[in-house]
């Protein structure tokens, strides 16, 4: 793995994959761990305890969390670094496609604006994103 990413990381995955699709969440998970630790952000790695309720498909919104959605989808589940994220939403091996295209606008609106900022760690911004595609 390169020591400085030329861009951020989105990794989102459905809580169903693998049950009712062809990859389990662990895989989004554990890859996940690894890019945070690798990137000095090991402070942020998702525990045992929630990945126990992810994998067992027991996680459920806190009492009083305001409820977030991407693509018509509740978010169950998120992790953000700067240089990564996770979430894991409501659903199964499936391209958000709207919120995909949404979420890349966004990111590129983000890269013009720093365009013109000083030198900072990470000039432009650029995502991949990482799951299922259909």
């Amino acid at each position: 793995m390169p020591t400085t990413p030329k861009g951020r990381l989105e990794i989102y995955a459905g809580i169903n994959d693998g049950y009712t699709g062809s990859v389990p969440i662990s895989h989004s998970v554990l890859f996940f761990n690894r890019l945070v630790e690798h990137y000095g952000y090991a402070e942020s790695r998702v525990e045992a305890s929630d990945m126990v309720k992810l994998l067992t498909r027991g996680m459920e919104m806190e009492r009083g969390e305001e409820r977030k959605e991407i693509g018509e989808r509740v978010v169950l589940f998120s992790k953000k670094t700067p240089l990564v994220s996770l979430t894991i939403f409501d659903g199964g091996h499936e391209m958000l496609h709207a919120y995909c295209f949404k979420r890349l606008k966004e990111i590129a609106e983000q890269g013009a604006a720093q365009e013109g900022k000083s030198a900072t760690r990470h000039p432009r911004q650029r995502a991949l994103t990482f799951g299922p595609s259909q």
